[in-house]
C-alpha cells in the first residue's frame, strides 16, 4: 500500500517499508512521474478522475494499483 500527498510543493508517496521519496514529474507524458522505486503512471477515468497508479520499475511492469479512499 502506497499514499500519496503533495508536501510542501512536493509530489511524496510513502510505503510502510521503503519509507518516503519524491516523485518528479516526467517532463513528456502527463501524468507521469520518476522515483526511487521506478516510473509512476497515475490512471484517470472518462470523468477524469484519478482512480488508481501504475507501477513500473525492477522486476514489475505496469503493476496496477487502485485508488482507496476520497
Amino acid at each position: 500500500e502506497y499514499s500519496v500527498n503533495l508536501i510542501e510543493g512536493k509530489l511524496m508517496m510513502h510505503h510502510m517499508r521503503l519509507g518516503d521519496f519524491e516523485l518528479q514529474p516526467d517532463p513528456i507524458t502527463a501524468d507521469q512521474f520518476f522515483s526511487q522505486v521506478g516510473v509512476v503512471r497515475f490512471v484517470k477515468n472518462d470523468q477524469k478522475k484519478l482512480i488508481g497508479f501504475r507501477l513500473s520499475g525492477g522486476r514489475v511492469k505496469n503493476l496496477g494499483f487502485d485508488k482507496n479512499g476520497p
